[in-house]
C-alpha cells in the first residue's frame, strides 16, 4: 500500500510487462508491484542533478484483503472517515489504508463518501480485477486504452503513447469542441481515438477482458435544502467554508493564498488567516507594466491591488506578495514544454503561463508547500444565480421575478433600482425559457450570427456543421429548475475543465488546492432554494452574505469583475510575426487543417487591432484569443501528434 504524489501507470495483461521500463522523461519510479498478472507503478518528480543516487523502487504491499492499492493526491475527510469505519487509532492512518476498508466495507458505492484531489488504482490479484477512479471535482486525471488481453492506465494520456499496444491514431474531432468552447460535451473522449479519459466522479471496473464504467458521485441533489430562516443557510454556508480551508491547511506549514479583488479568494484568504496555525502568505499578480493594457469597461475594474489594501489592513498577519507578470520567452515555445503541452492544448495563448510563472517563483522563493485557489467559487457559494428570475417565472411567482430583473448597473454599488429594461427581462427571465429556435432569431434581429461562437471561433464551416455544433450553452441535464440545470452547466464545464488540463500540476513541488471544490460545499450549494444565490437583484447573494464576517464591505457590494491578464493583447502584439509563421507551419498539416480555418486565422491576424480598448471589445477581443490564440495551440498540438516539431 502506497500513497503517490507525481501519477501512475497500471494494468493488467501482455502489454505490461514491460510498463516499469516505459515510466515518462522527467519523472521516477518510487514504487512497484509486479506480479499476479498485474503491474502498478507509483511515480515521483526526477531530480536531474540527482539521478546518479537514484534510490531503487521499493514494492508496494497488499492491503488486508490481498488487493494492491495506490492513491494519487490528496484525500481530505480521512479522520471523519476513520471514525465511520472503526480504523484502529494506533496504526497510521493514510489515504491507502482509508481507501482499502473503505472499499472492503462497501464496494464503489463508498467512492462518494471520498472528499479529496485524488485518482486512484486497485488491482486484486484474486479475481484479477483493475479498479480505477477519479475524483468527482476533476482535481486530478486519469486515462486508460485496451490492449489485445488486457488494459492499461496512466494518469496522463501522452504517458499511455509510450505502450506499443496502445494505437495512436488522432481524433481531431475532440479538438473541435475545443475550438467552440464545448469541452464539457467531449465525455471521455481524448485527442487520441483509442485512449479514454476516467470522468471526474467516475469508476472503472476490468475484470477477464470486460470493462464496466459508471458514475460514482451526482452534481443533481437528491433534494432541495429547506431551512427556517436565511440566517441558517449563512451559518450553515460559513461552517462547510471554514471545514474546507482547515482540511487543506497543512497543520504547522506556511501556506500561499491566490488573492484577488472578488469575492472567491479574499474569503478563503480571510478564513485561513484566522484558523490556519502557520504563516498565511498571499499573491497578487499584476499585469505586464511594459506592455498595453486592456482598460476596464462597465463590467471590470483593474485596479485590484489598490482595491485590496482595506482587506489587507483587515487582517495584519497575512504576509501579502504582489508580482508583476512578464511574458514567457520563446524560448518556452517548444513541443512538450510548458506552453505547448504533448496531453491538452492550453487555454489562450498565455492564460496559465501569465499566472503559473510568478507563482512558481513565489512558492520557491518563500519554501511554501500548499497553494490555495478560489476557482470554483463561481460554481458554488458565490454562483450568480442568474437564471433564478426565468425559475420564479416558471413558478408563478411573478412578483419575485419582476423584482429580480434589475438592469446591471454597476455605479449602483448594490443599491436598488426602481426599473427594469428589456435586456433584463430577456436574458434573465426569458431566454432561458425560450426555444433554440427563438434565440437564434433574436440574434439575427439584432445582426449576429446564429450562434455565439460563430462570431469568432476559427473552426471550418463544414466541421461545425457534421458535428451539428448549435448553442454552447445548453444545459446537460434537465430538472425542472432553469436556474439549478445552468448551475449543474457550469459546474459540468468547470470539472471537466479541471480534468484535462490536471496534468499541469502533477508532480509539482506544492500542492494546489481549492476549498470551494470539498464535496460537501459542492453538494450544500446544489441543494439550495435557489433564491438564495439571487433576490431583489442581488446576485452572489449567498457568498455577500457568507462573507461578511471575514471580508470588507467594498468588496462584498461590489459587482463588477476583476479584470486580470490585462496585458493579453499587448504580449500577443509582441508575437504578430511568430504567430505567422507558426500559421505558415500549420498549413503543411492536412489534419490540423481539416479542422481550423487557417485563412480565418490570418484575416483576424491581418486585422489587428490599432488599440487596447478596441481589441478589449467583443468580438474583437474573443477573435483574437479564441479565434486566433487558441486556434494556434490546437494547432500546434495537432503538429505534436504528427511529430512535425520534436
Amino acid at each position: 500500500m502506497v500513497q503517490s504524489s507525481a501519477g501512475f501507470l497500471a494494468g493488467t495483461g501482455g502489454a505490461v510487462r514491460d510498463l516499469a521500463r516505459r515510466c515518462p522523461s522527467d519523472f521516477r519510479i518510487d514504487r512497484i508491484h509486479q506480479g499476479d498478472g498485474g503491474v502498478v507503478v507509483g511515480l515521483g518528480r526526477d531530480n536531474p542533478t540527482g539521478r546518479l543516487r537514484r534510490p531503487a523502487p521499493r514494492s508496494i504491499g497488499a492491503g488486508p484483503s490481498g488487493a494492491v492499492t495506490l492513491v494519487n493526491g490528496e484525500i481530505y475527510n480521512l479522520a471523519g472517515l476513520a471514525r465511520e469505519l472503526g480504523l484502529d487509532r494506533t496504526t497510521p492512518l493514510t489515504p491507502v489504508r482509508l481507501v482499502d476498508a473503505l472499499l472492503d466495507r462497501w464496494g464503489v458505492d463508498g467512492l462518494a463518501r471520498l472528499d479529496g484531489d485524488y485518482t486512484l488504482v486497485r488491482w486484486s490479484p484474486a479475481d484479477r480485477s483493475l479498479l480505477l477512479a477519479a475524483c468527482p471535482m476533476g482535481r486530478d486525471s486519469l486515462c486508460h486504452a485496451a490492449t489485445p488481453d488486457g488494459i492499461v492506465a496512466a494518469s496522463r494520456p501522452s504517458w499511455l503513447l509510450a505502450v506499443p499496444e496502445v494505437d495512436p491514431e488522432p481524433d481531431p474531432e475532440v479538438l473541435a469542441y475545443r475550438l467552440v468552447k464545448m469541452e464539457s460535451r467531449i465525455g471521455d473522449r481524448t485527442p487520441w481515438r483509442h485512449i479514454r479519459r476516467l470522468q471526474p466522479g467516475w469508476y472503472l471496473e476490468w475484470q477477464d477482458g470486460s470493462t464496466q464504467t459508471a458514475p460514482f458521485w451526482s452534481p443533481v441533489p437528491r433534494r432541495t435544502l429547506r431551512l427556517r430562516r436565511d440566517a441558517e443557510y449563512v451559518e450553515a454556508a460559513r461552517e462547510h467554508l471554514d471545514r474546507a480551508v482547515a482540511a487543506r491547511c497543512p497543520a504547522g506549514k506556511p501556506i500561499l493564498c491566490l488573492l484577488s479583488a472578488g469575492l472567491d479568494s479574499p474569503g478563503v484568504a480571510a478564513t485561513a488567516s484566522r484558523s490556519h496555525d502557520a504563516p498565511v502568505h498571499t499573491l497578487t499578480i499584476r499585469a505586464d507594466p511594459d506592455v498595453p493594457q486592456l482598460p476596464p469597461d462597465a463590467g471590470h475594474f483593474a485596479d485590484e491591488w489598490e482595491r485590496l489594501q482595506p482587506f489587507l489592513a483587515r487582517y495584519p498577519g497575512l504576509t501579502p506578495h504582489l508580482v508583476d507578470a512578464w511574458q514567457p520567452d520563446l524560448s518556452m515555445e517548444y513541443a512538450g514544454g510548458p506552453l505547448q503541452s504533448r496531453d491538452w492544448p492550453v487555454k489562450r495563448p498565455y492564460q496559465i503561463s501569465w499566472m503559473l510563472l510568478p507563482l512558481e517563483r513565489t512558492v520557491r522563493e518563500q519554501d511554501i508547500g500548499v497553494v490555495l485557489s478560489g476557482d470554483a467559487g463561481n460554481v458554488t457559494l458565490s454562483y450568480t444565480g442568474g437564471r433564478v428570475a426565468a425559475d420564479q417565472l416558471r413558478r408563478g411567482r411573478a412578483l419575485a421575478a419582476w423584482r429580480n430583473l434589475v438592469p446591471y448597473r454597476p455605479e449602483l454599488r448594490g443599491r436598488p433600482r426602481l426599473f427594469w429594461g428589456p435586456r433584463a427581462l430577456w436574458g434573465q427571465a426569458v431566454a432561458p425559457l425560450a426555444g433554440p429556435g427563438i434565440r437564434r432569431l433574436t440574434r439575427r434581429l439584432r445582426g449576429g450570427r446564429d450562434y455565439w461562437w460563430q462570431e469568432w471561433s476559427s473552426i471550418r464551416p463544414e466541421v461545425a456543421e457534421r458535428l451539428r455544433l448549435a448553442e454552447h450553452d445548453q444545459p446537460t441535464v434537465r430538472t425542472g429548475s432553469p436556474d439549478l440545470d445552468n448551475h449543474i452547466r457550469l459546474l459540468e464545464h468547470f470539472r471537466q475543465n479541471n480534468a484535462q488540463y490536471a496534468h499541469l500540476f502533477q508532480g509539482m513541488a506544492w500542492s494546489w488546492r481549492d476549498p470551494y471544490c470539498d464535496l460537501g460545499l459542492v453538494e450544500f450549494c446544489l441543494s439550495l432554494p435557489r433564491d438564495q444565490f439571487r433576490r431583489n437583484g442581488v446576485p452572489r447573494l449567498l457568498a455577500r452574505r457568507t462573507l461578511a464576517d471575514r471580508v470588507p464591505q467594498p468588496i462584498l457590494d461590489e459587482r463588477r469583475i476583476g479584470l486580470q491578464h490585462a496585458d493579453w493583447f499587448g504580449w500577443m502584439g509582441r508575437r504578430r510575426d511568430w504567430m505567422a509563421a507558426e500559421i505558415d507551419r500549420i498549413e503543411q498539416s492536412p489534419l490540423a487543417c481539416s479542422i481550423l480555418d487557417t485563412q480565418h486565422m490570418r484575416a483576424i491576424l491581418d486585422a489587428w487591432p490599432a488599440t487596447a480598448e478596441e481589441a478589449g471589445r467583443f468580438p474583437t477581443s474573443h477573435r483574437l484569443r479564441k479565434g486566433l490564440g487558441e486556434a494556434l495551440r490546437v494547432g500546434q498540438f495537432i503538429l505534436m501528434q504528427e511529430g512535425r516539431n520534436g
